[in-house]
């Protein structure tokens, strides 16, 4: 995680936090192609690590998006079983 914390500062990310070991990563960024942050850093893991990992990066506004449209609305009361 160490090391994907210092790519994605390479790539200008700032406040890069991970998520235990799970590959889940928040970051801030001014890129304005999403597209090609995910690409680069796809890239970047491919010649870091020598394989082609799928990386798919959200804007805030999506993750809020998936959480309104829970379909799950029972785990509420128990989120810590919810996965997105």
């Amino acid at each position: 995680m160490k090391e994907l914390v210092g790519i994605l500062e390479e790539l200008r990310c700032q406040n890069v936090k991970t998520y235990i070991q799970s590959g889940n990563v928040v970051f801030k960024t001014n890129e304005k192609n999403i597209s090609g942050l995910s690409d680069r850093l796809t890239a970047e893991i491919n010649k870091r690590r020598g394989f082609a990992s799928s990386v798919l990066v959200l804007r805030i506004s999506e993750l809020e998006k998936i959480v309104a449209n829970n379909p799950f609305p029972e785990v509420q009361e128990n989120p810590q079983t919810l996965h997105v």
